[in-house]
């Protein structure tokens, strides 16, 4: 928690040739968020201006180091700057390997804040599994399996939440042909 006492979480921009970077600043600044907890943006702060004027938003978008660094008004939005998350050339749909290489070192900076403890949680915005293999930069198969790998944990489930309904994968990224056999009174 922060000095506040409001949980502080970390929203990572996923593929900036995809809607992350605009799904992370409209949860940044969405008033039922930040009436619960404090957001800060991780990534490229240029992405983040860019996806603010997308937008059409009239916010501040202030660069900072560190966590800490962050304050919070209606006018802010504080982004926790990835230097080695800047893709030059992105283009919209076009996920490659350079914005893979972006969402796996956003990703990797936010574990790394979070572990140090400046935050309570972490929020992801979509990633492209084949731009992150692309990268040459993890083994892992998405954003998921590297948060396992960085956190050391053996167990790990994607959540989703939204409108009402919260789920938890059951099997996540199989073929088809191979859910049923999945499908185990184990695993659920």
């Amino acid at each position: 928690m922060n000095e506040r006492n409001r949980p502080m979480l970390l929203a990572t921009l996923g593929d900036v040739a995809g809607v992350g970077p605009e799904i992370t600043v409209a949860a940044a600044i969405n008033p039922e968020v930040r009436r619960v907890c404090d957001v800060v943006c991780v990534g490229d702060a240029a992405e983040v201006a860019r996806a603010v004027r997308l937008v059409g938003l009239d916010r501040a978008v202030c660069s900072i180091a560190s966590v800490g660094e962050a304050t919070f008004d209606d006018g802010r939005i504080n982004v926790l700057h990835v230097p080695e998350a800047r893709v030059l050339g992105a283009r919209p749909g076009r996920p490659d390997a350079e914005t893979g290489r972006a969402t796996i070192q956003t990703l990797h900076r936010a574990v790394d804040a979070i572990q140090a403890g400046e935050a309570d949680g972490l929020v992801t915005a979509p990633g492209s599994k084949e731009a992150m293999r692309a990268s040459g930069l993890e083994l892992g198969i998405g954003q998921t399996e590297i948060l396992q790998r960085r956190s050391g944990v053996a167990h790990v489930v994607m959540g989703l939440r939204g409108g009402g309904l919260c789920a938890t994968h059951l099997t996540t990224h199989v073929a088809l042909k191979d859910v049923i056999s999945q499908i185990t009174p184990e695993r659920i």
